[in-house]
Formats: C-alpha cells, sequence, structure tokens
C-alpha cells in the first residue's frame, strides 16, 4: 500500500448500481443475457459494505478520540484498538472509517498535486502532499525497523536504514506530510517476545508520544489482541481505549434483532435486481439457515448473498431459494464452524 493508491481509493465514488430488472424481463432473456447482469450485479454487490449498529458506534467513538486527540495539548495521546478473531472484517471497516477521515481532512487543501492529490506548502519554494492517513501492513514478527519501513514506504520515501535512523525520517516524515492517523494493521504480528519485543513495544509508545507532538493518533488493528503482550503493557492500557469487533451471535435478543435488521437492510438494497424476491425472504424464512452458514460473519454473509443472487438470476427466477443459499461453497472456517 502506497500512500498515491490509499488516496485513489478513497476518493473513488462507489460503483454506480445495476439497472433494475423485471421479472417478465428476466424470464425471457436468453442465457447469456442473464449471466452477463448477474455478474454485473455481484461485481456492484461485493463492493458494498455491510454495516451494523455495533460497526456504527466503534466507528462514531474512534472519531471522537481522533478529534479528543486533535484538541488536546501536544504530547502522548489515546491510544486506539480494533481486535477481533480472524475474518471479522476489521481491516475492511478501518479502512472504510480511515477512508472517511482521509476525505474530510484532504478537503481541507487544494487538489492541485499530480492526479489531484491534495498539497500544502510549508514555504513558497516548497510543496509536499498532504497524507492524513498512513496505513501500514506488518510482515510476520515485525521489529522495529519494519516498522519504521513500512510507514516510510507508505509515503513513498526509502525504507532501509538504521532503526534510529528510520526513526527520525519517520517523525520528519510524518510532520512534512500532516499525518493525522497512523494505522497499524496485523498488530499481532509485532515480535513482542523477550528483549526485542520490549524495543517494539517502546518504539510504538516513542511514535505515539512524537507523533502526538503533532496532534496525530494511532490505532492498532490485529487478531486477538486483548491478552497479549502489546495491550496489556502498563504504559499503552493506561492510554488505551480498546474496541472489539466480532461476528454477530443470536443467542440473545439484541443479537437476533441485529442479524435480523442487516439482513433486511440487504434484502432492500437488492429487492431492484430480483423481483421475484419476496418481502421478508431472508430476514425471517431464511435468517436462521443464513447465519447457521456463516456463523454471522459479515465477510461470508457477503459472499453467500453474492452467490445465491448470481444464482437467482441465472435461473430466471429472480428470487433466493433455500437450495440456492445452501449451494453456496463458503470458507473453511465457517465450513468448520458450522
Amino acid at each position: 500500500m502506497t500512500a498515491r493508491r490509499w488516496h485513489r481509493r478513497s476518493v473513488e465514488p462507489d460503483e454506480n448500481p445495476p439497472d433494475q430488472i423485471t421479472r417478465a424481463e428476466i424470464r425471457s432473456a436468453s442465457t447469456a443475457v442473464r449471466s452477463e447482469y448477474a455478474a454485473e450485479v455481484k461485481r456492484w454487490y461485493r463492493g458494498r459494505f455491510l454495516m451494523t449498529s455495533d460497526r456504527e458506534e466503534i466507528a462514531r467513538q474512534l472519531s471522537e478520540t481522533v478529534i479528543a486527540n486533535g484538541d488536546s495539548p501536544p504530547g502522548a495521546k489515546t491510544f486506539m484498538s480494533v481486535t477481533g478473531p480472524n475474518g471479522a472484517g476489521k481491516s475492511t471497516f478501518l479502512k472504510r472509517w480511515a477512508s472517511e477521515r482521509h476525505r474530510g481532512w484532504a478537503a481541507m487543501y487544494p487538489a492541485t498535486g499530480p492526479g489531484g492529490r491534495p498539497v500544502w506548502h510549508p514555504d513558497p519554494q516548497t510543496e509536499c502532499d498532504v497524507i492524513p492517513v498512513c496505513w501500514v501492513n506488518l510482515p510476520s514478527a515485525a521489529r522495529v525497523k519494519d516498522l519504521n519501513a513500512g510507514i516510510l514506504e507508505f509515503l513513498g520515501l526509502p525504507g532501509e536504514g538504521l532503526a534510529r535512523l528510520q526513526t527520525r525520517r519517520v517523525l520528519d516524515a510524518c510532520e512534512r506530510h500532516l499525518v493525522r492517523l497512523l494505522i497499524i494493521d496485523d498488530a499481532h504480528l509485532l515480535n513482542t517476545g523477550q528483549r526485542i519485543g520490549r524495543e517494539v513495544l517502546d518504539h510504538v509508545k516513542v511514535l505515539n508520544t512524537e507523533l502526538g507532538e503533532l496532534g496525530a493518533s494511532i490505532v492498532l488493528v490485529g487478531a486477538n489482541l486483548e491478552q497479549g503482550e502489546l495491550l496489556t503493557d502498563p504504559q499503552i492500557a493506561a492510554r488505551l481505549k480498546a474496541h472489539f469487533l466480532g461476528p454477530i451471535e443470536v443467542d440473545t435478543a439484541a443479537g437476533r434483532l441485529q442479524w435480523q435488521t442487516l439482513l433486511a437492510a440487504q434484502e432492500r438494497d437488492l429487492a431492484p435486481y430480483l423481483p421475484g424476491l419476496s418481502t421478508g425472504v431472508l430476514h425471517d424464512e431464511f435468517a436462521g439457515l443464513v447465519w447457521m452458514r456463516t456463523q454471522g460473519y459479515l465477510g461470508d454473509v457477503r459472499e453467500l448473498l453474492v452467490e445465491s443472487i448470481g444464482r437467482a438470476i441465472e435461473d430466471g427466477t429472480g428470487a433466493v431459494s433455500r437450495a440456492h443459499i445452501e449451494a453456496v461453497p463458503l470458507s473453511e472456517r465457517a465450513e468448520a464452524r458450522r
């Protein structure tokens, strides 16, 4: 990931929805036309983001923390973390949230750079890209040099060099490019064991303090961070606001309501392309079946609905059936949990 690619994706408009279709049109269409239309609807729906009330609340709290960090005096800021099981959609959720923050911050500067990128002038002779969000994907057993290199390379700078010199370059680059938010993805891959781990933990705290001088915030994202060395470090824990993102569970009334609300929203979105779909089928008749197949993981929900939609269009019924839902192959995790 690079800042330029991140900017392009953040400002790229959502794909236009497909044209609606009637039951008569879908029944009379040829096999080739149905397949083409099914592919168009599937492509559009795969780009949709499935939002739930708990994710909306987490997004609101993250935004409030970022604002509070920006308003507070220079110095160490409140860390944020988003954790949960593998496959819960943490990175997808954070990318959507961070892209919204990026657009808001970028709009404050003239988009006169190459490719319409926002720029600012620290002095009359110098023009710099404005890069309000820095996203780092960590490699396995990441050390201080790996984290520094990830930040530098995202900002378009060479990542090699001694860790001490890298750190100075990281901080200078973040100040030069007006970084407001550093997101460290796959933070569970940080090497936090023994002596090397101590160095990594200390470095994360140094980044928080130094970036805090610039009013910037850090978000740690990773699988099952709750009991790891990173979030239980006393200094980090003292400044941490932690958020858990998991699958939707249906063993409580609140969970069942959230699940049915999600499916009702998907049914409304899909109705124009499934003219044979009866109101209430997804969130009522098939709610239990869809949960059993996906175990409440939103990525699996989207994939299940994508393939079911395609099959319903291709066979000319324009209505998702139990057979469609049961026939879709899902991830090994979903199948094993079922």
